[in-house]
């Protein structure tokens, strides 16, 4: 089992714990592309976590298997005063990427010590010199962005499931604010208008309409 599966293990059964409901959609559970030979063949599964929002996690395998990606994406759309999180990890041969992304939508310059603390616990793992994007620029300071060619995946997979913990928590002990469903509504749509990191692929399997679809009412709704 890759570091990317055994995440996707345990962020189902984080959700579970938060007393989620399956909320996964029938059209988007299993996808393939092309159909004949596929080069791309995704899971999805998604939760609905009460006074918070959803947590979609979406599992990738390509190119026969060599790559597997996971992503999971933490809408607040409930307006709890915490942060967007998106996670993205890769592995592929000797190469393991982990993305761990806070974006604060509040307007209210969020901040959180354990998180915080989780950036300085991981800061021996090397830093990934990703490809520059508009979103890199609107992170909150305790995001990580780790791996490359030998990384350790244990590292890795440590990170990520101490990142999901520390931010189920903090959701926990959060309040509530209808206002920053507004802030949460603008990101949402600059991430179709500006792009996001899986809209490319997306565009080929659902075409460009199916997948900006896919994006703003299962990958990140925003009610």
């Amino acid at each position: 089992m890759t570091f990317t599966e055994e995440i996707f293990n345990y962020i189902t059964s984080a959700c579970e714990s938060q007393n989620a409901t399956d909320d996964t959609l029938a059209e988007y559970k299993a996808m393939k592309y092309p159909r004949l030979i596929p080069m791309f063949k995704i899971e999805t599964k998604r939760f609905y976590i009460k006074d918070y929002g959803s947590v979609m996690v979406m599992s990738t395998s390509a190119m026969g298997g060599l790559m597997k990606l996971m992503t999971i994406s933490c809408t607040p759309y409930e307006g709890k005063d915490v942060p967007y999180l998106l996670i993205d990890c890769m592995h592929m041969l000797k190469t393991n990427l982990a993305y761990v992304e806070y974006y604060d939508c509040t307007n209210k310059n969020l901040t959180n010590t354990r998180l915080d603390n989780l950036k300085s616990r991981y800061a021996s793992i090397p830093d990934y010199n990703e490809t520059p994007a508009w979103y890199v620029n609107e992170r909150m300071d305790c995001s990580m962005i780790k791996g490359g060619k030998d990384v350790n995946s244990d590292d890795l997979l440590s990170m990520v499931k101490d990142s999901i913990d520390a931010y189920f928590d903090y959701v926990s002990g959060a309040p509530i604010d209808a206002k920053n469903i507004e802030g949460l509504s603008k990101f949402q749509h600059r991430m179709i208008t500006d792009g996001n990191p899986s809209q490319p692929t997306m565009r080929k399997i659902l075409g460009v309409e199916g997948a900006d679809k896919f994006f703003t009412e299962y990958v990140m709704p925003v009610l």
